[in-house]
C-alpha cells in the first residue's frame, strides 16, 4: 500500500503550484534553553526548500508562544491551522487518526533508544538493574502528556509527571523520581546546559532502553494540511535519494551516539502499546539497528 502522502501528492500537486501566495508553515516554538527540536526544524526547512520548484514558495515560522504537548495536540486536532499546522512528534494510533502522518521516521527510530539523567546517588541502584523486573523498582519522571508515559506504565514502571519541562530537572535534583528517561539525541545538550545549576545530576552509565518509536512530521487534517503532507513526503524522499538526509542526520547525531557508548550498556527492551499497525517496519532502510549506533 502506498504511503498516504504519495497519493495525496499526485492529487494536489497541480492545485498547489497554482497557489500564488507562499505556503505558511508554523511549527511549535521551542522553550528557552530547549534545543531538542533544532535538527527537526532544520530538516523541515530543507524539505521545503527542496520542493519549491514543484510546490511553490513557503514561509517557515515558529508559533507565537511555546506550548505544552497537550496544547499542541488541541491546536492540531481542533484548530484551523493559523496558529500551528505542523508538528514533529512520535507516532501513536490516536495521533495518526487525528492528524496526517508522513510515515518516514525522521530520526530513523533513534528516539526509541533511551538513556537516563539521574541524581548521582541513584547510580548504584541503576547499576544493579539487570532485567525489566529490576527496573520496576525505580520511578521514571515524565512531562505531563508525553506519550512515552504510556510505554513505561504499560511495562509496569511507575511514572511521576510534571506539566513543566524545566521543573522535571528540579524534581530529579530533589529525588522526586529516580530516572529521567531521555532520547539519546536530547540528553547531552540537556545535561551540559544544566549541570552547573544541578551539580548532582549525572548521565546514567549502564542502561539503555529500547522500544520502537518513530518520529514523524504530522500536519493538520484539512486541505492545506494534505498539501503540506504531500510536500513534506516528496521532499523527504528526495533528500533520502540524494544522501542529504543521512548527511544531516549524521551531522546532528553521530557524535552523540558515539559519546554515550551505547554498545557497552545493558539493553532492556520495552513494548510500545501505541505503535500503529501502519508503521513502516518493513522498510529496513528507514531504521537504525543497534549495530549502527556506534
Amino acid at each position: 500500500m502506498k504511503p498516504a502522502w504519495l497519493w495525496m501528492g499526485s492529487c494536489v500537486l497541480a492545485a498547489t503550484v497554482a497557489v500564488a501566495a507562499p505556503l505558511r508553515v508554523i511549527y511549535p516554538r521551542q522553550a528557552e534553553n530547549d534545543r531538542r527540536d533544532t535538527y527537526k526544524i532544520v530538516l523541515l526547512e530543507r524539505v521545503l526548500q527542496a520542493t519549491t520548484n514543484d510546490f511553490g514558495g513557503f514561509v517557515l515560522e515558529p508559533s507565537a508562544l511555546a506550548m505544552t504537548e497537550t496544547r499542541m495536540e488541541a491546536l492540531m486536532t481542533k484548530g484551523d491551522g493559523r496558529t500551528l499546522n505542523v508538528i514533529f512528534k512520535p507516532s501513536t494510533r490516536d495521533r495518526e487518526e487525528s492528524m496526517i502522518p508522513v510515515r518516514i521516521p525522521i530520526l530513523k527510530g533513534l528516539l526509541g533508544y533511551r538513556v537516563c539523567l539521574i541524581h548521582a546517588d541513584t547510580q548504584p541502584a541503576c547499576s544493579r538493574v539487570q532485567t525489566l523486573e529490576d527496573l520496576k523498582a525505580l520511578t521514571v519522571g515524565q512531562g505531563l502528556g508525553w506519550r512515552d508515559t504510556e510505554v513505561f506504565e504499560h511495562n509496569g514502571i511507575h511514572v511521576e509527571t510534571s506539566p513543566d519541562y524545566e521543573g522535571l530537572f528540579a524534581m530529579l535534583n530533589g529525588k522526586r523520581f529516580d530516572l529521567f528517561s531521555r532520547g539519546i539525541t536530547e540528553i547531552p545538550a540537556e545535561f551540559a546546559e544544566r549541570k552547573a545549576q544541578f551539580p548532582h545530576m549525572r548521565i546514567e552509565s549502564d542502561l539503555l532502553f529500547y522500544y520502537p518509536w518513530p518520529v514523524y512530521f504530522f500536519t493538520i487534517r484539512n486541505d492545506e494540511g494534505r498539501r503540506l503532507a504531500a510536500r513534506i513526503g516528496r521532499g523527504l524522499e528526495q533528500l533520502r535519494a540524494s544522501g542529504e538526509f543521512d548527511a544531516l542526520f549524521n551531522q546532528y547525531h553521530k557524535g552523540t551516539m558515539e559519546e554515550l557508548h551505547l554498545k557497552e550498556r545493558r539493553l532492556i527492551r520495552l513494548e510500545n502499546p501505541s505503535l500503529p499497525a501502519e508503521t513502516p517496519l518493513d522498510r529496513k532502510e528507514l531504521w537504525l539497528t543497534l549495530d549502527e549506533l556506534e
